[in-house]
C-alpha cells in the first residue's frame, strides 16, 4: 500500500468516526429534548439486551424511532447506558468525562427547572466526588479535601474552588437533615442548583466540550457576589471555606409544637 493510500484510508476512517461522534452526540441530546408526546406512537424496531453497547445502523429519524420505543419501554437510563457504551468506544474509555459530564449538567438542569433543587446539588456533588477521586488517585478522603487538591494543582481556578466549596456546603444541609428541617432556606437551595449548571457548564469546556445544549444562568463571578453580598458568607482563605453565614432571611427555621 503507498503512503497516499495509507493517508487516504486514515482520513476516511477520522471521518467516519468523526459522523458517529456526532450521530451519538445527536442521539444523547434527544434523550432530554424529547417530548412524551413522541412517545406514544412509540413501536419496537428492534432490540437491544440489557448491557450492550448502540450500533449505528440507519439514518438519524430511523434510530430515533427506536430509541422513542426504548425510552417508552425501558426509560432514559438504559438508552443512557448503551449510547454510552458506544461513545467509550468512539472517544476512548480514558476520554469518558466529557460524555459523563454532558449527562450530569443535562441530569442537573433537569432537576433544577422541575424545582427539585436538593436533588440537584446532590447529584452534582456525587459526580464532583467521583471525578476528584480519579484525578487525585483517592488521596484525600473528603469532597471538602478534593476540591482543595484539585485547586492546589490547578485543575480548578480559586473561583471555581469557591463555588464548589459554597454547593458543597448547601449538599451538606440537605444531606444531614430532614428534607423540612434544613437549615437553609429554599432560595439557598434553589441558587446552588443554579450555580451547579454553571459550574459544570465551565468544567465541558476545559475538558474539551465548547458546545451542548445546556448554558448556565449565572457567570462563576457573579454567583460568587451572590453569595458574598446577598447570603453573606465570608470566604476565609485559611481555612479555604464559607462560614459567618448566611444572613437571617435565608436561615430556615421550622418550630414543632408539642401536641401535649
Amino acid at each position: 500500500m503507498s503512503t497516499n493510500e495509507s493517508e487516504s484510508r486514515e482520513m476516511l476512517r477520522e471521518k467516519i468516526e468523526g459522523n458517529q461522534k456526532e450521530f451519538f452526540t445527536h442521539i444523547l441530546r434527544y434523550c432530554y429534548e424529547y417530548d412524551e408526546e413522541d412517545l406514544e406512537d412509540a413501536e419496537k424496531q428492534f432490540d437491544i439486551a440489557r448491557g450492550e453497547a448502540m450500533a449505528v445502523s440507519g439514518t438519524f429519524s430511523e434510530i430515533k424511532e427506536h430509541i422513542q420505543w426504548e425510552l417508552k419501554t425501558k426509560g432514559r437510563k438504559f438508552v443512557l447506558t448503551a449510547i454510552l457504551g458506544q461513545m467509550y468506544h468512539l472517544i476512548g474509555y480514558e476520554n469518558r468525562h466529557k460524555v459523563l459530564t454532558m449527562v450530569e449538567i443535562s441530569e442537573v438542569e433537569e432537576h433544577t427547572d422541575n424545582r427539585r433543587p436538593l436533588e440537584a446539588i446532590i447529584r452534582f456533588c456525587s459526580y464532583l466526588d467521583n471525578l476528584l477521586k480519579e484525578e487525585n488517585n483517592e488521596s484525600d478522603s473528603k469532597l471538602y479535601y478534593r476540591i482543595q487538591t484539585a485547586s492546589d494543582e490547578e485543575l480548578f481556578t480559586e473561583e471555581q474552588e469557591k463555588l464548589a466549596q459554597f454547593i458543597r456546603d448547601v449538599r451538606n444541609d440537605a444531606s444531614h437533615n430532614f428534607w423540612i428541617e434544613t437549615e437553609m432556606s429554599y432560595a439557598i437551595h434553589d441558587f446552588a442548583a443554579i450555580s451547579s449548571i454553571t459550574f459544570l457548564e465551565k468544567l465541558l469546556h476545559q475538558i474539551g466540550v465548547t458546545k451542548w445544549h445546556v448554558e448556565s444562568r449565572i457567570s462563576i463571578e457573579n454567583a460568587l457576589r451572590v453569595i458574598e453580598e446577598e447570603f453573606e458568607f465570608d470566604w476565609d482563605p485559611d481555612e479555604r471555606e464559607w462560614c459567618n453565614g448566611p444572613r437571617e432571611k435565608y436561615v430556615h427555621i421550622v418550630e414543632w409544637e408539642d401536641p401535649e
